[in-house]
């Protein structure tokens, strides 16, 4: 009898309904604790505008720190023992992440949210990078496209959720949101099933060169992405200040922040679903200019209505820069996607120099400096000498890559 022939059917692949489901379900941690967390904070454990920016800093600085090293620990972790498959660890992860939520509720102290913050953007530094690597894994060309604008939505989408979820319950339970994320995280190890053991390798393919201006759009889209990194991680801790002094209410202050990140939801359907951007300078001037008035605006406007009209700008233009980086790493990078360690770092020092502005301004405040209506023209004049060497910065390295 003849032996049958070899097969030829692809590595397998994880499920993309269950990658996605475990992206929603880790989203929603990403909208309540990244972006949430200080509504958390300032009411049930008092937190000022100090406190909060403090925070935020710690969270960034954690986040960034594991970033760098998450990649070598995943290596050596699967030298020691062939049981640490990433399929493994993306479990192990799921579980300690849900243990770390439970810590505020059994632990009646202030710092009990500094401990959770930390154990916490340990967690998520190997959870993103995990999960990306199963969604694009086997996957290539227009499946790969379809893949990640699926989890585009999805995220988007959980992260406003969660902020209409917390409204709900912040002002009588704020710490329930934390516990009620536990309960996600184990969720969460259950689409896990089917996953391999491993991310399936990724497909190689002949490649039509991308037209040249492309490598300058995507140059210009990832340093605006960076960029827009520092402008959410700084406007998160000063939310609820900000909401504070416009006079609303605890229960509404979350609805209102979820103004930016559904224009920003929008904003990336868009850009999956309409092809006439591609090529054009326009859409990276248009989402820059969103980005930096929408933000200016929700700093600086003295009325309730201008900082929700500003929060839907910035919302354009934060899901506009991010469509944008990602469909241009696709066509240029070839679906790497911006991979490299030492990129995501660099994005995701973000969180802490975002946070960092907001401390400057919180703690010229606090020693009396300025008056406190005065904080946030020190935290826009800040941002701005930083978004000025962010463009030092890419103008240098742009000469240096084209003489090159």
């Amino acid at each position: 009898m003849s032996q049958p022939a070899p097969s030829r059917i692809a590595p397998t692949r994880a499920p993309l309904p269950f990658v996605l489901a475990f992206v929603f379900l880790n989203s929603l941690g990403t909208g309540a604790i990244m972006h949430g967390v200080y509504f958390i904070a300032e009411q049930q454990y008092h937190f000022s505008f100090l406190t909060n920016s403090a925070l935020g800093v710690l969270m960034g600085v954690v986040y960034v720190t594991s970033a760098f090293h998450v990649g070598n620990a995943v290596r050596a972790a699967q030298r020691r023992h062939t049981l640490f498959t990433p399929l493994f660890i993306a479990r192990s992860v799921m579980l300690l992440q849900s243990l770390t939520c439970f810590i505020p509720a059994f632990w009646r102290d202030p710092a009990a949210i500094w401990v959770f913050a930390i154990l916490y953007m340990i967690g998520s530094a190997l959870t993103w990078p995990l999960a990306e690597s199963y969604l694009s894994g086997g996957r290539r060309a227009a499946d790969l496209r379809r893949a990640v604008g699926a989890f585009n939505l999805v995220w988007c989408s959980a992260v406003t959720i969660a902020f209409w979820v917390m409204a709900l319950v912040i002002e009588d339970t704020p710490g329930a949101i934390i516990a009620a994320l536990g309960v996600m995280h184990i969720l969460a190890v259950i689409t896990t099933k089917g996953w391999p053991a491993s991310p399936s390798p990724a497909k190689k393919e002949r490649h039509t060169p991308a037209p040249k201006h492309y490598n300058d759009l995507l140059f210009s889209f990832r340093w605006m992405l960076v960029l827009s990194y520092i402008l959410i991680s700084a406007i998160s801790p000063i939310l609820p200040w900000r909401l504070s002094m416009l006079g609303v209410e605890i229960s509404w202050q979350t609805v209102i922040a979820s103004t930016w990140m559904m224009s920003r939801l929008t904003s990336v359907l868009l850009f999956e679903r309409w092809d006439g951007w591609r090529g054009s300078w326009f859409a990276p001037a248009f989402a820059g200019a969103a980005l930096i008035v929408g933000f200016v605006m929700a700093i600086a406007m003295p009325n309730l209505a201008g900082l929700i009209v500003g929060f839907a700008l910035f919302g354009v233009g934060a899901g506009g820069v991010y469509a944008g980086a990602l469909y241009y790493a696709m066509e240029v990078a070839h679906s790497e996607l911006d991979a490299g360690g030492a990129h995501e770092a660099t994005i995701g020092v973000g969180y802490a120099v975002g946070p960092a502005t907001s401390l400057a301004g919180a703690s010229l405040v606090a020693f009396g400096v300025i008056p406190e209506t005065a904080a946030n023209v020190v935290i826009l004049a800040l941002l701005a000498i930083v978004a000025g060497a962010i463009l030092v910065a890419a103008v240098i390295t742009h000469r240096r890559h084209r003489s090159q």
